[in-house]
């Protein structure tokens, strides 16, 4: 790795798939919520005897405390997905340059980048580096 930390195979595999983790926690975290709100406001939406409705009677007072935790996992999650879809961004404005006195100017901060969005980023940038000819 660019930044010569060694990390955990658990650590790797986070940072490794932090963009789909992410998403798909926020996506299911999303629909939990709406779930659950829909059925605490509204409870009689769901039709008497079917599934979403004996789902709602299952949950009795939990109900509540499952809206919240959605809730918080939702806004964890959509965060984490936030800061990568930015680093992400920002990495590709910063990559995408042919000059070498603005790759220099900037390394510092698309190494930064690069090693909080994964090894394959920082590989990219030291072959950035190498068709650049800086060391």
């Amino acid at each position: 790795m660019g930044n010569g930390k060694e990390r955990s195979p658990l650590s790797t595999f986070w940072v490794e798939n932090k963009k789909i983790i992410s998403l798909s926690m926020a996506v299911i975290a999303l629909l939990v919520f709406l779930f659950c709100l829909v059925g605490a406001v509204m409870p009689d939406v769901f039709p008497e005897g079917s599934d979403p409705a004996n789902i709602i009677d299952n949950l009795e007072g939990w109900i509540w405390w499952i809206l919240v935790g959605s809730g918080i996992v939702l806004f964890v999650f959509g965060w984490i997905f936030y800061d990568y879809y930015k680093k992400e961004k920002r990495y590709n404005e910063l990559m995408d340059t042919e000059s070498k006195s603005e790759f220099i100017k900037n390394r510092e901060e698309l190494e930064y980048t690069a090693s909080a969005l994964g090894p394959k980023f920082e590989d990219k940038v030291f072959e950035k580096a190498e068709e650049l000819n800086i060391k």
